[in-house]
């Protein structure tokens, strides 16, 4: 049986049979998920899930949604509807075997609603699955070929073809087409069996036995022509599926982190049934809630673990860290009264959104602590940053009268501002403050720099919100947002570095990264026309959402630099990592034809829908050494990103796009109106090979020089990524540098 599918994420795994230990149907005993399809695997029985597409209007509004950038976090959102169809064996045996074979090193982790408080952890997930004895002398097997879902039955000498028999239930039509196919309707999906393909090993060659299905009613049998019936007889159907665009529910990628090793964390929301990572819980059995995620890949793009935290509410993730001992931390928000705590700070959650924090440790299985905030409104955490000694800070958002503080600055019961920490151990909150200007003030990135200083960086709409120094044109502003950065001395008593940047419209910005000298590099966007920034784009400022990269000093007094990137439409920027040359990485979305690009990913030019850019910003913030433009036929948001030692970059976000391109994926089918992707790439080891081409076959007349590279050399590569030239200005980034020594001391 094959299963056919084409979707999205970038980093690789294959699927998996998941043994089933009380996360899913009571009575099945393994589960699969493959594209917009889930198979439930019972004794007598497949359940198969099929799911329906997203309709057109709630994709034209979902566009409409991502036009409007002011909310800090606006999702699409659809109701997509779950059939089922049964595939039932006929006189099956009844002391039939089903059992994983070929166990595989992921392991699955559920934790939340319906489930034990402990949750399930260590899930053994398989390569293959049998039904031994199905009938007598015959077996039956599931497995993944290059992607593709496979069974075979197998029938032993002494076992009999005409034995195996199957009805369908559940469908609206059934029918066999001109060419000897089973095509099943159910909604506004097909469903297709093609004749299968039976053959015999004799002598290692493979002889073909004609075979065809009869239907009768709803019932299927095989009719096989003559077989040597001493040699094993191997009938290969093939699925076939076909529907629209879509899964069961949604899925968003918002934060990822990246360890020491090269493994990368990802984190965030699905409302899926069949999330397409490792398989979560079954249907929609909390009325269309949301459950957190967080999955682990290994550097070589291997699913390590994939773990769900859900309650009786909806349970949103943000944010998310990574220690030295790879244990996880993340926060958001959750209106879930049995989410899994450890310990709680403020009241019980009352249906309104209550910050958590959750630790998990390293294999994702085991919760370390998990923590609520809440007070007598919303509270939403925005972003997790770690010291060195493990106490995780948080920052977001609280409309909370009471949340807990121990420094208020100012109360204006808005919208607010905090910054709360929390020690290594999950029990106790050194600090919180609060801060609360005349407007609504919203906190979206924190850092900490090794004096365990925290640096938070948003948007505020308040006149008199707290912050000193004036880095832009124009005031605070109640009509308009404006970005800030704050410094929060290390007991959380004092503000001591503050400062604001406003132009003549809106300005905010979404994340903070900070250098070992502790300056700041903010990033988000703006609509002023006087923003404080230098052009790096084709176009100017116009009062359209343009991208911006600001380093500020470690005292926020002053900015090192400002830059902004523009095209003719709209781009938004909402994460920025660094790498150990203080060289910026950003991402998020562009909707310009002209976008300033070095590398085009994807099978789908510009053409004005919303493409994934992920841009690097040299350390003086005065050029655009990479760019990539990632795009498919619809659209595609980048939300998270993070840079190794290596200097490889992982991005996630989410895409509507069908055709979202993959390499190596583990999963190559849009299962949901939105689905998260994973990025891995390397720019060094692009540029590895063609600075190899170019230095031996020196077209610009390059040569190998003696040089121990105590001063930058003046190698540089060009933007459009055709040639290696020499350079005047002395700003090369050192992984390109790392390149160039490589070959020059292989004498290439």
């Amino acid at each position: 049986m094959n299963i056919q599918s084409d979707h999205l994420s970038t980093l690789e795994s294959p699927y998996r049979f998941e043994k089933n230990l009380g996360q899913h149907f009571d009575d099945s005993k393994f589960f699969v998920k493959y594209g917009s399809y889930m198979l439930f695997f019972l004794k007598d029985k497949i359940t198969i899930g099929i799911i329906n597409p997203f309709s057109e209007y709630e994709l034209n509004d979902h566009i409409s949604n991502l036009k409007n950038p002011k909310h800090p976090f606006s999702d699409p959102i659809c109701n997509p509807v779950i059939n089922f169809i049964n595939l039932s064996f006929i006189n099956f045996n009844s002391n039939v075997k089903l059992t994983g074979e070929d166990i595989l090193q992921s392991k699955s982790n559920y934790f939340g609603h319906s489930l034990p408080k402990e949750g399930i952890s260590s899930v053994p997930t398989f390569s293959k699955i049998k039904y031994t004895e199905i009938y007598n002398n015959i077996d039956l097997i599931f497995y993944f070929n290059e992607g593709l879902l496979e069974y075979d039955f197998i029938v032993k000498p002494g076992g009999n073809p005409n034995d195996i028999k199957f009805k369908f239930e559940g469908h609206e039509n059934i029918k066999l087409d001109e060419n000897g196919n089973i095509v099943i309707s159910i909604g506004p999906s097909n469903f297709k069996i093609i004749k299968p393909s039976s053959y015999q090993i004799v002598d290692t060659f493979k002889n073909s036995i004609k075979s065809n299905f009869i239907l009768n009613a709803n019932e299927v049998l095989i009719d096989i022509d003559n077989y040597v019936d001493s040699i094993d007889l191997i009938i290969d159907p093939i699925f076939f599926f076909s529907t629209y665009l879509g899964g069961d529910a949604q899925t968003f990628g918002k934060a990822i982190a990246v360890d020491s090793s090269g493994s990368s964390y990802v984190t965030s929301y699905t409302g899926s049934s069949n999330f397409p990572i490792t398989n979560p819980i079954i249907g929609s059995p909390y009325n269309g809630t949301w459950a957190i995620y967080v999955t682990k890949f290994d550097s070589t793009g291997n699913l390590v673990y994939s773990t769900y935290i859900n309650g009786d509410g909806d349970d949103q993730s943000y944010g998310i860290a990574v220690d030295l001992y790879n244990n996880v931390y993340i926060t958001g928000f959750t209106t879930s009264l049995d989410f899994p705590t450890t310990f709680n700070q403020g009241i019980n959650p009352d249906g309104n959104k209550a910050l958590f924090v959750t630790k998990l440790d390293s294999t994702g299985g085991n919760i370390l602590y998990s923590v609520y905030i809440h007070g007598n409104g919303n509270d939403w955490g925005y972003a997790i940053a770690l010291d060195s000694n493990d106490n995780a800070y948080i920052t977001g958002n609280t409309t909370s009268s009471n949340y807990p503080s121990t420094y208020t600055v100012l109360n204006g019961n808005k919208n607010a501002v905090f910054i709360t920490k929390i020690d290594s151990t999950g029990t106790n909150l050194p600090y919180s403050v609060y801060i609360d200007g005349n407007g609504d003030d919203w906190g979206l990135g924190i850092d900490v720099n090794a004096l365990s200083e925290a640096y938070i960086t948003g948007y505020t709409y308040s006149s008199d919100f707290p912050v000193i120094n004036k880095l832009g044109p124009n005031n605070l502003s109640n009509a308009s947002a404006s970005v800030y950065i704050i410094k929060v001395n290390d007991l959380g008593t004092a503000l001591p570095y503050s400062a604001y940047i406003h132009g003549n419209s809106f300005d905010i910005s979404y994340d903070i990264a900070l250098d070992s000298s502790s300056n700041a590099y903010i990033t988000g966007y703006t609509q002023s026309t006087n923003f404080p920034a230098n052009q790096l784009g084709p176009n100017a400022l116009s009062g359209s959402p343009s991208v911006f990269v600001t380093k500020i000093n470690s005292n926020l007094s002053s900015l090192l630099y400002s830059s902004y990137i523009h095209g003719n439409g709209n781009e938004i920027s909402f994460a920025i990592d660094l790498d150990a040359s203080n060289n910026a990485y950003i991402t998020g979305y562009t909707s310009s034809l002209n976008f300033p690009t070095t590398l085009n990913i994807g099978p789908n030019s510009p053409n004005y829908a919303f493409a994934v850019f992920i841009t690097e910003i040299s350390s003086s913030g005065s050029s655009i050494p990479f760019s990539a433009y990632i795009h498919g036929n619809l659209f595609e948001i980048g939300f998270g990103i993070a840079v190794d030692n290596f200097n490889n970059i992982y991005a996630t976000g989410y895409t509507g796009s069908s055709n979202f391109p993959t390499t190596r994926a583990y999963d190559s089918t849009l299962t949901g109106f939105t689905d998260a992707f994973v990025l891995k790439f390397s720019t060094q080891d692009d540029l590895l090979e063609l600075i190899y081409d170019e230095l031996t076959n020196p077209v610009y007349g390059l040569e190998a020089i003696n040089n121990n590279f105590s001063t930058l050399a003046k190698f540089a590569w060009d933007l459009k990524f055709d040639n290696m030239k020499m350079q005047d200005e002395l700003d090369c980034m050192n992984c390109k540098l790392n390149c160039i020594l490589k070959i020059l001391k292989c004498n290439k």
